[in-house]
């Protein structure tokens, strides 16, 4: 090798011997490892969803709503009044929940209970030959066996999509709640035919919401689930409880919300409430009277307040849920009543013997010789209130077009059919319901209908109506 070439070489390979040894990331110190993590523009765009259950009062619940939402956008008053109830002891909070949910995407969150209960059926099992010998003896039908069962979730379960927009001002939520509580089993069928079936009680909104982020909003307002007391019908209307159920909403993102535009406006959400109002007929014809056309319905409205107040009339149902403009939103509080729609004929047996020679007398059989006629098919009936709404804001910013589907549903208890084992019940249902397009302002109620009082069970309707129930609906921008 040529010395003379050592020192150019050396001079050459110097400056890297003299370099620092690069380091392995996974064993620096955690400092410099957040420091190797590009920060500018990383976001999380996740949205915490919040639900707050909160039972009060009936006409407490429904005079909140009417005077805090018409002097507010949101509904955060509404809610602060009800935590300051809640000190009070005057409210109580049922349930909280929380579901992270990425922007754009869906989740779920259950908490049930699986409750299990049979739908279909084997008949009687009735026997071609029965053996008698000495004093041993058969029993010829045996009683119908379950042979099919389905599950139904009891308890809470919510199922939420949310969508942010750029600014991180305004979250799209579709949202859908579930509140479903095993109520009591109803019996349909007698002796061997005897068939058991589950009553469940049901809270549940589908909805579209724009929420304003971290704000409050009042999503919906329920009738709870509520068990008929001993020897009272299920989803009958004299068991309506004296209290109802708020549920606020919540979607929060901790990006920087950037300020709104100047001249830009905030959220605007429907909120549509529904009262059902119990009253004489005589009273209702002298209001009909002074205040006959639909434009009066505000007056015709005010003038009930201190009826109710004073006795002379009753809120009967409440109903309030967020409407998106354009969308269709529904909520439900329901009672899931089974009922039989099909029957199996009765089984009969007949008796044959064998005995040895000379057999002593038989032994007379001591069950019964017919099952009597058996429920083979079953429907759900949903009693108690289902309100559904579209609503679309006018381009005046006050005017509301509504496509309003209300209804009650009560049951009034059962008829029969037939005689001895061939005797089958079926159930007698009274609806209060209407389907109807108007045009509103913005927090003026309109009586959209006038429906005969519920009855009492087994009653039969009257020929003087002597009550009445009026129906207004308003939208709360």
């Amino acid at each position: 090798m040529n010395l003379r070439c050592l020192p150019i070489l050396l001079a050459t390979l110097m400056p890297a011997w003299c370099e620092e040894p690069r380091r392995d990331p996974f064993l620096a110190p955690d400092v410099e490892i957040r420091a190797m993590i590009p920060r500018e523009g990383l976001t999380f765009r996740n949205v915490n969803v919040q639900l707050d259950w909160i039972r009060l009062p009936h006409l407490t619940a429904n005079q909140l709503i009417r005077q805090h939402l018409k002097h507010s956008r949101d509904g955060s008053p509404l809610y602060q009044a009800v935590q300051e109830l809640m000190a009070q002891k005057k409210a109580e909070r049922l349930d909280l929940t929380s579901v992270l949910v990425r922007d754009g995407q869906r989740s779920k969150t259950e908490s049930v209970v699986e409750h299990p209960f049979p739908t279909e059926f084997d008949p009687p099992m009735v026997a071609e030959k029965i053996l008698l010998n000495g004093d041993s003896g058969w029993e010829p039908i045996s009683p119908v066996t379950p042979s099919s069962f389905s599950t139904k979730n009891t308890g809470r379960t919510c199922e939420v999509e949310a969508t942010m927009d750029e600014h991180g001002r305004t979250i799209d939520l579709n949202l859908s709640p579930e509140w479903i509580v095993h109520l009591s089993d109803v019996a349909w069928g007698t002796g061997l035919s005897e068939i058991k079936q589950p009553v469940f009680g049901t809270n549940k909104l589908t909805t579209q919401l724009l929420m304003e982020n971290g704000v409050w909003q009042l999503a919906g307002l329920f009738t709870p689930p509520h068990r008929a007391p001993e020897g009272k019908l299920p989803g009958s209307a004299e068991i309506l409880p004296a209290e109802r159920m708020l549920l606020f909403v919540r979607a929060s993102n901790a990006t920087p919300i950037k300020p709104r535009p100047p001249g830009e406006h905030g959220v605007k959400q429907v909120t549509v409430l529904a009262e059902w109002i119990e009253t004489d007929t005589n009273t209702v014809a002298d209001l009909l009277a002074k205040y006959p056309v639909a434009s009066d319905s505000p007056a015709l409205r005010e003038a009930l307040e201190p009826m109710l107040t004073d006795g002379r009339a009753s809120l009967l149902e409440s109903a309030a849920l967020q409407v998106r403009g354009g969308q269709r939103s529904k909520v439900e509080s329901i009672t899931e009543f089974p009922n039989p729609t099909e029957f199996a004929p009765p089984q009969g047996a007949q008796q044959y013997t064998e005995a040895k020679p000379a057999p002593p007398p038989p032994k007379p059989l001591s069950g019964p010789k017919v099952a009597p006629a058996i429920p083979s098919a079953f429907m759900t009936k949903n009693l108690g209130l289902t309100l559904e709404v579209e609503a679309t804001v006018g381009e005046d910013g006050m005017t509301i077009d509504f496509n309003v589907a209300p209804q009650l549903l009560f049951n009034l208890g059962t008829r029969s059919y037939g005689q001895g084992v061939s005797e089958v019940r079926e159930p007698i249902f009274q609806s209060l319901s209407t389907s109807v397009q108007l045009l509103a302002l913005d927090s003026q109620p309109a009586m959209i209908g006038c429906f005969d009082s519920p009855l009492p069970p087994g009653g039969t309707p009257p020929d003087v109506k002597t009550r009445k129930v009026l129906l207004f609906v308003r939208g709360i921008l």
